[in-house]
């Protein structure tokens, strides 16, 4: 498995909701996510 760190721009959540789904498509991968507060409570969900 491969492990990748993908930055997700905190300025407004639409920018995080589009990389979930892009994320989702990845296979035999650990995603990393770094970002800002806001956006990292979307990902907590």
């Amino acid at each position: 498995m491969k492990d990748y760190s993908f930055f997700s721009s905190s300025i407004g959540l639409g920018h995080v909701t589009r990389d979930i789904a892009i994320v989702n498509n990845f296979k035999n991968v650990s995603i990393n996510f770094v970002t800002g507060n806001s956006a990292a409570k979307i990902l907590k969900k």
